[in-house]
């Protein structure tokens, strides 16, 4: 995941929004070791009660192990393990010049050099190898091509079915006018979003969006005193009195006013983005996005590449440092974009962090908050069944539909239609949930809607690069924001 920037910002019926929000960078990345450590790593592994850990093969490289997930095609050959051992599995395949990636059935290890779509298998135990062993940085440059296909724990199952014709998000000649914008408990009040600036980097004129390292800048948060700062908080770190000082600002607010703090995440490399930088963005726009991949990798409802999983491992092992050293409070809500490099991305962001018992990572996937809806079909997300088959704790909000019916490879949305279905994410989000500090993890498109609907400066999003083997992009950006909100009767109110 990569964050963008910070800001205070407020929203106008009872909510004030304190939002960080996520970009990323689409070129490659190597895995590091310290990202990898984030999540949990078997040494012993065995299927299910090791899905998503990370094995460390005996040459050092890094495997992830994925359960019950099977990849067609790249068949490269296969071998009797008569242990019928995932690990002795995994080091037959890392001793195999050009295996990425093995399925094991009994104790046939099959091992493969290209991946295709995943398909769930209850009978096979996976592993993919996320990270080369450490050797020259020419060969491990080479491992993040587009010949490792889409990534497993929440493979692509789409179905085939067109969605009706009929597109039920607002296109422009559709979309209602700033007077009938979407209002909140049962039409009575309106939420008005202000941008509140002075508290995060990334809300500043002078902070460029394409350089800015969200991880050298403890998530930008300005070094600054509070009105609810004591003589005896001088021990505290900067969130720790960040977070005391949101907390008075809801305290001290009229009763129509609400503050929360959004950490805004966008998902990390996808191989759409691997695709576009590889066949440059007008053969992208023009032919392959409207495929559903090539002869090598799928992007149809695009999964996360090896730099994508480790731009996700880089926040993680981020979040993990700014809890145990800054003390920040984490969320207290996650919402997630229901494509499966949002949900990847969050998985692996936030599994694995110390977390609050009364504040789980147990995110709800959230229909409104995905990526603009266009003929691409990278944004044509998979089935309800698929997705909490994958993640059967998750929660989806009451009106996620079984089959995706926004997306029909034929219309297009507008920005004013975004923005409107964006508004009425929020509205839902501020109105219904108690959380003061929330984390939404969606697309760079999406992110620069929620951000216009916020009233936030644009901040753009690096979302390709020329890259060096040896240069790490960062992957997710963050912004912050803290928005006011107030009910109102009048729905002329501008965002």
């Amino acid at each position: 995941m990569v964050y963008t920037s910070f800001s205070l910002a407020s929203v106008a019926l009872s909510l004030l929004a304190l939002s960080e929000a996520s970009a990323i960078s689409t070129s490659t990345a190597s895995l590091t070791g310290s990202s990898t450590s984030a999540l949990p790593t078997s040494t012993s592994p065995t299927c299910p009660e090791a899905d998503n850990n990370v094995f460390i093969a005996n040459s050092g490289a890094t495997f992830l192990l994925e359960c019950s997930v099977d990849y067609a095609g790249g068949d490269l050959k296969s071998v009797n393990i008569a242990s019928n051992r995932i690990a002795d599995c995994v080091n037959a395949c890392d001793a195999t010049e050009g295996c990425i990636d093995i399925s094991m059935s009994g104790t046939a290890c099959y091992m493969k050099k290209t991946l295709g779509k995943p398909t769930t298998n209850k009978g096979i135990r996976g592993a993919r190898k996320i990270k080369d062993a450490p050797v020259s940085s020419s060969s491990v440059s080479s491992s993040t091509n587009s010949s490792v296909a889409v990534s497993s724990s929440v493979g692509v199952s789409v179905s085939t079915t067109k969605a009706p014709t009929t597109f039920s998000i607002p296109t422009a000649s559709t979309a209602p006018s700033t007077a009938s914008l979407p209002t909140v408990d049962k039409g009575t009040e309106y939420i008005n979003y202000t941008n509140v600036g002075g508290y995060f980097l990334q809300d500043l004129d002078t902070t460029v969006p394409s350089t800015f390292d969200y991880t050298a800048n403890n998530f930008g948060l300005i070094n600054q005193t509070y009105e609810s700062d004591k003589k005896s908080d001088g021990a505290r770190t900067q969130w720790q009195r960040f977070n005391k000082y949101l907390k008075y600002l809801n305290s001290k607010a009229p009763k129509h006013v609400e503050y929360k703090l959004l950490f805004i995440g966008r998902h990390g490399e996808g191989y759409h983005n691997a695709a576009q930088t590889y066949y440059g963005t007008p053969a992208w726009n023009c032919y392959w996005s409207q495929q559903t991949g090539n002869s090598t990798v799928s992007w149809q409802d695009a999964d996360l590449t090896t730099n994508g999983v480790a731009q996700a491992l880089k926040a993680n092992a981020f979040w993990a440092q700014e809890i145990s050293q800054q003390q920040i409070q984490p969320p207290e809500s996650y919402y997630v974009s229901p494509l499966t490099r949002c949900l990847k991305t969050a998985n692996l962001t936030f599994s694995g962090l110390t977390l609050p018992s009364s504040s789980p990572f147990i995110p709800t996937i959230k229909e409104l908050i995905r990526e603009g809806i266009s003929t691409h079909t990278c944004d044509h997300r998979s089935n309800k069944t698929y997705i909490s088959n994958l993640f059967p704790t998750w929660k989806f909000e009451k009106t996620f539909t079984e089959n995706d019916e926004f997306w029909n490879g034929i219309t297009e949305e507008s920005s004013s239609a975004q923005d409107y279905r964006s508004k009425i994410a929020l509205d839902d989000i501020f109105y219904n949930d108690d959380a003061s500090i929330v984390s939404i993890t969606t697309h760079s498109g999406e992110t620069s809607s929620l951000l216009r609907v916020l009233g936030h400066r644009a901040f753009s999003l690096v979302t390709k690069q020329a890259i060096r083997p040896s240069f790490l992009p960062t992957p997710l950006a963050a912004i912050s924001l803290i928005a006011s909100a107030t009910p109102s009767t009048s729905l002329a109110l501008r965002l």
